[in-house]
């Protein structure tokens, strides 16, 4: 009977510890819904940090577009500091192309996101907050939808540049790490082609984006169509695409600058995925601007 004694104290005891412990494990992650306007167009959440490792905040946009984040912390002392957050998808995974994203109050530091229809986390990182503090947090959505239509998803229906007027190729955070939009043009080969490849949004471009140019004037007999690989940095991109042609008369040689081979031309763009292992999560917008 001792034994049986004993050994039900011990369950009392063990099951006492338990109760405690779970709201010390509850504490290490909370999830909080952000306010939305009517417009689903602002996203607010202001809070206190209670010791939790993780805040998960929760939002929906409506749409295709792109999505600012703004946000300080205030300590105890009435000190403004900045946030780390991460971006996740509806099932708090990362869908972020770094770990972690510091929001810099006192440098103006604003995160930048392309998101497609659907329900998304801001993870904000409580372990680097200072204790009893509270916190701002504020998203602001635009809408990308006007833009959208100008691109297709493979070079059998790619639609087609027009000479000075601006198109753009979408690339939401989570679209899948093959995703690509194409277009064309045509050209007669008479006179060089100006082609310019700008990312959006500028100020917070999240990962690197390619094009590939396919054309008879990338296009080898008998061998398989290789293209020709553009980069488009940061602040942009401009090709001058041309040939030169050599002619000769009378022992006299010329030289001079035309179009590319006469026909048609189709344009991808996709992620740059060679330039590191979160390269899939790469998201933003690009316009191009084809000049004849």
């Amino acid at each position: 009977m001792n034994k049986r004694r004993h050994l039900g104290f011990l369950m009392i005891v063990f099951v006492m510890i338990m109760l405690t412990a779970v709201p010390a494990m509850a504490a290490k992650k909370k999830t909080v819904k952000m306010k939305a306007n009517k417009k689903y167009t602002t996203f607010t959440y202001s809070g206190r940090y209670e010791g939790e490792k993780y805040i998960y905040h929760k939002f929906k946009v409506k749409g295709t577009g792109y999505l600012r984040i703004t946000g300080y912390e205030l300590t105890a002392k009435d000190k403004k500091r900045g946030l780390t957050i991460m971006l996740c998808n509806k099932e708090k995974k990362q869908l972020d192309l770094n770990k972690t994203n510091y929001i810099n109050f006192n440098k103006g530091t604003i995160k930048y996101y392309v998101l497609s229809k659907g329900t998304y986390y801001f993870r904000l990182q409580g372990s680097a907050m200072k204790k009893k503090s509270r916190y701002v947090m504020e998203a602001k959505f635009t809408s990308l939808e006007s833009v959208l239509g100008q691109s297709s998803p493979n070079k059998r229906t790619a639609v087609k540049l027009k000479d000075g007027t601006p198109s753009f190729i979408v690339v939401p955070v989570n679209a899948t790490s093959q995703y690509s939009r194409w277009v064309y043009f045509y050209t007669d080969g008479k006179d060089p082609i100006t082609l310019t490849l700008i990312p959006q949004p500028s100020k917070s471009t999240q990962g690197s984006f390619r094009a590939k140019l396919y054309g008879p004037a990338y296009k080898k007999a008998g061998q398989e169509e290789t293209g020709k690989l553009l980069s488009i940095s940061k602040g942009g991109d401009r090709y001058k695409l041309s040939t030169k042609i050599t002619s000769r008369r009378g022992g006299v040689t010329t030289t001079r600058t035309a179009g590319l081979k006469k026909g048609y031309y189709y344009l991808e763009i996709s992620r740059d995925t060679n330039s590191n292992e979160n390269q899939q999560y790469a998201n933003g917008y690009v316009k191009i601007l084809l000049e004849e």
